[in-house]
């Protein structure tokens, strides 16, 4: 997934990490600033409308899952 935003590389990481981990199928969530990147390991099936949503509702922009 690539991620787009203006702000600083800390807050980008907490806040995406938080709201990909809240998701009952994301078990770990790895977010690069510097790639503009998130790696989600999941437990069950998630579509990418739901990972799409769920980084868009925090106002980032989602340019592609792969």
């Amino acid at each position: 997934m690539d991620a787009a935003a203006a702000e600083r590389p800390r807050c980008v990481l907490k806040r995406v990490k938080k709201c990909l981990e809240a998701l009952p199928q994301v078990d770990v969530a790895e977010v690069s600033y510097q790639e503009g990147t998130a790696v989600v390991k999941l437990n069950a099936e998630l579509s990418d409308e739901v990972l799409r949503k769920t980084v868009e509702d925090q106002d980032y922009k989602v340019i592609s899952i792969a």
